[in-house]
């Protein structure tokens, strides 16, 4: 049986906030995809990754909004994703963020794996889940 990706329910808070700050209707948008909105004390509970991923793409197509993570991540910071985006913090260089989080991002995200490739002389960012 195929594992079921899951993500922490704290990256749900900032795209609530961001969303509701830019006069978006997040709670429509959150109803559509089976979600609610975080409270304080689920932030370190797990959701279905493909819940989370389809609630981000139908917003962003429905409201014309290209790029949403990066705007989300620009405006309320990573930080904000609990206690991994605060231990990630932390680093004081870009290496250090690349090492902790192919280290630890299966913490956040279940069944997720990063690492780094060199290719023609540029280094990759990859993802796999």
């Amino acid at each position: 049986m195929k594992s079921v990706p899951l993500v922490r329910r704290a990256a749900l808070g900032p795209a609530v906030e961001y969303l509701t700050s830019e006069g978006v209707p997040a709670s429509r948008y959150l109803r559509r995809a089976g979600l609610i909105t975080p409270s304080p004390v689920d932030l370190e509970t797990l959701m279905p990754l493909r819940q989370f991923c389809d609630f981000l793409s139908a917003t962003a197509r429905a409201e014309g909004i290209e790029g949403l993570g990066f705007h989300i991540a620009g405006d309320r910071g990573i930080e904000f994703l609990g206690l991994y985006g605060r231990v990630l913090m932390q680093s004081l260089t870009i290496h250090e963020v690349i090492e902790f989080s192919s280290k630890m991002i299966a913490s956040y995200i279940s069944g997720m794996r990063v690492w780094v490739e060199h290719v023609d002389g540029q280094i990759r960012y990859c993802e796999e889940h």
